[in-house]
């Protein structure tokens, strides 16, 4: 579905200008003077996502075009069975034309049923049953902004303790990585920059670090 409004030129019309704002549960967030949305001048939807060009007046009155993308959000997974890592097999990536290493993970298009998601993610691509998962830990509260100016998109983090009994598929096992003592050898492999900065961010906070 294309929705595109042909007269974006014409001077833009005061009286209906929406006002765009909300306060934030995170405290992190800067007292700065939000922005004001004064149309939405082109629209492009798909399932996976929807492309919107807005025009926007900033806290110095400038009229600024910005496009946009609204999409669900990403759940990232680190598996962990004992003291090792687990990465399903690469997977091809059309962005960058070539497979990469990567943790396990998928879209969240409900953030009131994660675990739900995270038991499928791994279950799909770890053939990792909801039953063998004793453990989840969110790795990031609240999520990370992918890309602020340009998506609305946040990623979440979850690490997942697969209970040791469990016998691993091998076949869906793309690679072990023993941490602490291998953890420069996974970094080494990972291009996922989101893969990475949940790493680090997992490093911070586990047990086996502290």
């Amino acid at each position: 579905m294309i929705s595109i409004d042909k007269s974006y030129d014409r001077p833009w019309n005061e009286g209906q200008v929406l006002q765009i704002g909300s306060e934030s549960a995170r405290g992190n967030q800067p007292d700065a003077p939000a922005w004001t949305l004064l149309e939405c001048f082109a629209e492009v939807k798909n399932p996976w996502l929807t492309l919107r060009g807005e025009r926007w007046r900033d806290d110095r009155e400038r009229k600024l075009d910005y496009w946009r993308v609204e999409k669900a959000d990403s759940l990232i997974v680190l598996p962990q069975q004992g003291d090792r890592l687990l990465l399903p097999h690469p997977i091809f990536r059309p962005g960058i034309g070539r497979a990469t290493w990567d943790f396990p993970g998928g879209r969240l298009t409900d953030l009131a049923k994660v675990e739900l998601t995270l038991a499928e993610i791994l279950h799909r691509e770890l053939e990792v049953p909801p039953h063998a998962i004793a453990e989840i830990t969110p790795l990031n509260d609240g999520g990370w902004a992918v890309n602020s100016s340009f998506s609305n998109q946040k990623l979440y983090g979850y690490w997942a303790r697969i209970d040791g009994d469990f016998r691993l598929s091998p076949k869906a096992i793309g690679a072990e990585f023993q941490v602490p003592s291998q953890l420069v050898d996974l970094l080494r492999i990972l291009d996922c920059l989101q893969c990475r900065a949940l790493l680090r961010e997992w490093q911070q906070i586990n047990t086996l670090f502290t």
